[in-house]
This record gives structure tokens, sequence and C-alpha cells, in this order.
């Protein structure tokens, strides 16, 4: 009788139990509190260890203003002309969900991959100097007064204007020269001010840059160990900013740093850039 006592209490305790774990994982899957989904099982990843987006190598750019900012890092399609969205959705490396403007392409994002024309998004603001070999004879499709133009113009690319909306559309394959367009833009409304660095203060690992109040609606500073700018990181801050400390230098390494405006899609010229003295 002790026996069987016994045994109805363990068939009872293994019921509870059962009980309590089926509660335990029905509020898990409720609230997603205890078992994590590895995400970034989920993301496709390039040769380079970078979220694949269809033929597109992205990973997660430093700042974020306030949404997230996605680079192209690298091209893996065959396609001689390439359209570069303007978003694009992906796991980041800490497996967070990222949806971000495309504002960057990195210096050798297109290296011998063979790509002749690109179609730009609006939403780029930095496109390395035209000396790295993968661009330097891509012939870029670009908004008139969008960002991009700007970019393409600032580093001496060969432009094209688009006749379309959006950036996905076709091209206007008539117009092949920077100065296609005989519109000329109405520079009392469109002119974006400028502005200069006026003051550097160095420590170890970190520099304070102090700059000019204009009227803007954003301050972008660039800054690179090379003259150039070659491999630069960009910061934005906002218009209610006159100073800000760009931290993680290298130690007793020199850089170069530029700042410039930007007034709704407009972006003022780069200022004469400045060095960051070692330390």
């Amino acid at each position: 009788m002790c026996q069987k006592k016994g045994q109805g209490s363990m068939s009872k305790r293994t019921k509870i139990v059962g009980i309590i774990f089926a509660m335990v994982m029905g509020f898990t899957q409720m609230f997603g509190a205890a078992v994590p989904v590895n995400a970034a099982t989920q993301q496709k990843k390039c040769s380079h260890d970078y979220a694949l987006v269809g033929d597109f190598g992205v990973r997660k750019h430093e700042m974020e203003d306030p949404d997230p900012y996605t680079i192209i890092t690298c091209y893996h399609g065959h396609d001689k002309k390439v359209v570069i969205p303007d978003r694009i959705t992906f796991i980041n490396y800490n497996d967070r969900k990222v949806t971000g403007d495309v504002v960057q392409i990195d210096y050798d994002a297109f290296n011998d991959t063979g790509v002749e024309e690109i179609v730009l998004p609006d939403t780029i603001f930095a496109l390395p100097d035209r000396d790295d070999k993968g661009l330097k004879d891509v012939l870029f499709w670009v908004h008139k007064g969008s960002s991009a133009e700007k970019e393409v113009k600032d580093h001496g690319y060969r432009y094209a204007y688009l006749k379309d909306s959006t950036s996905s559309n076709k091209p206007n394959n008539s117009t092949n020269k920077p100065n296609g367009s005989t519109n000329k833009p109405n520079n009392t409304t469109n002119k974006v001010n400028s502005t200069v660095i006026k003051k550097i203060a160095r420590s170890k690992k970190s520099a304070k840059i102090s700059w000019k109040k204009v009227k803007c609606d954003k301050y972008q500073i660039r800054y690179s160990t090379q003259k150039n700018m070659k491999k630069a990181m960009y910061i934005t801050y906002k218009n209610s900013k006159t100073s800000a400390t760009i931290k993680g230098l290298k130690k007793n390494k020199k850089y170069y740093v530029q700042i410039r405006t930007k007034a709704g899609k407009k972006y003022s010229a780069w200022s004469k850039a400045k060095i960051i003295k070692k330390r």
C-alpha cells in the first residue's frame, strides 16, 4: 500500500511539473522572455561575412539619426548597371533587425566587379574618392538637387540625371553628360549656408571640435587619417550643436577633419580640412 501511495505521489508531481513547464513555455511564446531566437542564423552572409541582401553586402553605420543608417560594403552580382535601393532591411551582427537609409558606399565595394553604371538613391551622402579603382570609371545616375548629386560632383565622378521621381525607374539615357540638364537652380532659395571649424582640442583618444553656428538643419563631420579623406568616418549632429567630441581616435595618430551643413536634402561644400594633431 505504501509503495502504491508513493507511486501516486510521484505521478501527481510529474503532472504538476509538466503543467508548470507548459505554462512557462506558453508565457515565453507570448512575451519572448526566456528562449531567444537566434535571428543571425536567419540572415544570409556574403563571402566577406557581411549581411547579404540581394546582391549587396551591407552593414549598419555607426551613427543613428534617429533611424539606423546602412552602408553598402560589397557587391556580389554580375550586372553592368546596378540600382542601389534607398532603404534596406537586414539582421545586424547583434541579432537586431535593422531598416535604414542607404547613405554610404565603401571605398572597395565595387572593386573588380565590372560594374559600369550605378543608379544612386537620394539618401546617399558619402562616397569614396574617385582614385579608388572600383568606382573611378563608373557613370552615376542621380536626381538633380539631391545629396547624391552633391557627392558625385564633389568627388569628380561622371554623372547623369534621372528624369523620374524615384531611383528605381529607368534613367534618361539621352542624358549622359554632367551638365545634361538646362534648368538652372534658384540659388537664392536653394543656397546652403556653409560653416568652418573654429577650434580643435585633442586628448589622447578623443578630440573636441568647435564650429561656427549657421542657419541649417544639421551639421556633418568627417575625419580620416588620410588627407584625401579616404576611409573617412561620418558623424551627423543637430543644428543646435556648435561643438562635439570625437571618440575612439588612435593614440599618436594625426587626423584630418572637415565639416559641412545640410538644409533639406542639400549639403554645403566641405570646409577646408583641419588637422587633429598627434597626442
